[in-house]
């Protein structure tokens, strides 16, 4: 079968190759093509949208290779082009098809995602001029616009490297989505101001006239095998120790699939929390080989996990210090067998300030108090209090250097509690999608996810944009499905809970707005 298709100079000079058998006037079978020697002879009508009258040529694909086309008859047919080709001469000479057709997405979306970054900016710049962007539904909706173009750079840089022309057309799909997601936004910041939304008019023609996948592919998956057992810690002494940050996260997420939510859950913040700060601690072995699982105590029943609200105290008593107070919705807290508390060192003379505390959950001055929810059923959530909690002079954890660790710590914890989080949820919400028929839509906005996923770092801004973006994809994909069953209702739940932790989405969006707009007064600043 031969394809027919047009090649635009309204993108990039001549470089817009349409999707294969797409706009034809006629069906492709009505197509047919003769070998003359050397030249192909061919025969039929095509059909362009929009930008038919600036075509100069066309491109034919034959057996997989592309021959070219510079004279042809037209004739206009109201809001197409139809191409008339009488036996028509040419040779099959050109590039392969599929490999066109791969630069052609990726031109497409690296021109949407460029055509939105400067509206953003051209937006950014008009409100800070006025000084409107210190208000806080304004700096979210900049923040979310920024999001949005974050997971749209993310797909450009993934699709340089595609050379499947399927994957190629999903990815464009996607950065075409999430283009217009964050122009949209732009637009709806300055709603009746002076600014003409010239490039929000240029995404949506872009995004009409693009043709999209009926079903994207979803991206490739992490490499996994199916867990043998469900116990805790015999997973933990299966799973080797993490070498970089994107295999733990690609681990993660390949667990995700395969695990019930609580006990992935559970299985996560063990291997986060053992990692993150107590490794080189004397409890270091034992939680590496399972004879020992760990968690982490932040939220405290009054004023949850703001560092600044603490009243869990460690002061001085009898015999060093002493740790009193309560923590709550501890995720392992039931089974755990240490647990990193952030409390507030308070000694005489000196200014109070966080510390992260290793605590012996087994010793009887901590009293532990199973909570029910329906939350990750199997995580194994809990309140801890601390009743005259003696401290030993290991207990109180340092950092390399021999400071006593505290807040920076517990805040580059955060960040990869938040990727880790991310990648968790992703993994969720490919075990539910590859069940739903159809969802075009969410397919292409998990694919983004994805991407920029697996282009964050170590960074507190990347991992606010990560976990915004793949927690709300995930919470969104559970709203499909069989509603009223019990294993939905608890998927429901947990990704919605996934949404609040490690941060609600408004501090996560205002992590993202500090950084588009520094210097500027933040929000709350004018109460």
């Amino acid at each position: 079968m031969t394809t027919l298709v047009a090649v635009r100079v309204a993108l990039g000079g001549g470089a817009g190759l349409l999707d294969p058998g797409s706009w034809f006037a006629e069906r492709p079978k009505t197509w047919r093509h003769t070998t003359d020697g050397e030249d192909l002879l061919l025969s039929g009508r095509v059909s362009q949208p929009a930008d038919g009258p600036a075509v100069d040529r066309l491109l034919i694909t034959v057996r997989g290779r592309l021959a070219e086309i510079n004279t042809v008859s037209r004739e206009d047919a109201g809001r197409f082009t139809i191409f008339d080709l009488t036996d028509v001469r040419t040779r099959l000479d050109g590039p392969p098809a599929n490999a066109l057709a791969c630069r052609e997405r990726a031109a497409t979306a690296r021109f949407a995602v460029d055509t939105a970054a400067a509206y953003l900016t051209r937006v950014i710049n008009w409100l800070t001029e006025r000084a409107a962007a210190s208000q806080q539904v304004v700096r979210h909706r900049l923040a979310a616009a920024a999001v949005a173009l974050s997971c749209g750079r993310a797909v450009v840089e993934q699709l340089s490297t595609v050379d499947d022309p399927c994957l190629a057309a999903t990815l464009c799909a996607a950065a075409l989505e999430a283009a217009l997601e964050a122009a949209e936004l732009c637009a709806e910041t300055h709603a009746g101001q002076s600014i003409v939304a010239a490039e929000l008019d240029q995404l949506r023609v872009l995004a009409a006239v693009e043709p999209a996948p009926i079903t994207p592919v979803l991206p490739a998956q992490p490499d996994y095998r199916p867990a043998a057992s469900h116990d805790v810690r015999e997973l933990v002494a299966g799973l080797d120790a993490p070498t970089d940050l994107a295999s733990e996260l690609g681990r993660v997420e390949a667990l995700a699939q395969t695990l019930p939510v609580g006990v992935c859950a559970r299985l996560v913040t063990h291997r986060q929390v053992a990692t993150g700060y107590l490794t080189g601690t004397r409890w270091h072995d034992d939680l590496s080989a399972g004879k020992a699982l760990a968690a982490i105590a932040v939220t405290e029943p009054h004023g949850g996990s703001d560092l600044a609200a603490l009243r869990t105290t460690a002061a001085p008593g009898p015999g060093g210090l002493v740790l009193n107070g309560t923590k709550t919705l501890v995720a392992g807290g039931v089974d755990a067998d240490v647990l990193v508390v952030a409390a507030v060192l308070d000694r005489p003379g000196i200014p109070r300030r966080p510390v992260l505390l290793a605590i012996d959950a087994g010793r009887p001055e901590v009293r532990r108090t199973e909570l029910r929810t329906p939350v990750w059923p199997g995580c194994g959530f809990a309140t801890v209090e601390f009743q005259d909690y003696r401290l030993d002079p290991d207990e109180l954890l340092r950092t390399p250097d021999n400071r006593i660790a505290g807040t920076a710590e517990l805040l580059m914890g955060l960040v990869r509690e938040r990727l880790v989080l991310a990648a968790q949820q992703l993994g969720f919400a490919r075990r539910r999608l590859i069940d739903l028929p159809g969802q075009a839509r969410l397919r292409l906005r998990f694919t983004a996810a994805t991407a920029l996923l697996r282009q964050s770092g170590p960074d507190m801004v990347e991992a606010s944009m990560a976990k915004l973006v793949c927690c709300a994809v995930a919470a969104d994909i559970a709203n499909v499905g069989l509603l009223g069953t019990d294993e939905h209702l608890a998927d429901l739940a947990s990704a919605r809970a996934a949404l609040l932790a490690a941060g609600t989405p408004d501090i996560n969006r205002e992590i993202v707005a500090a950084s588009l707009l520094p210097g500027l007064p933040r929000w709350d600043n004018h109460r």
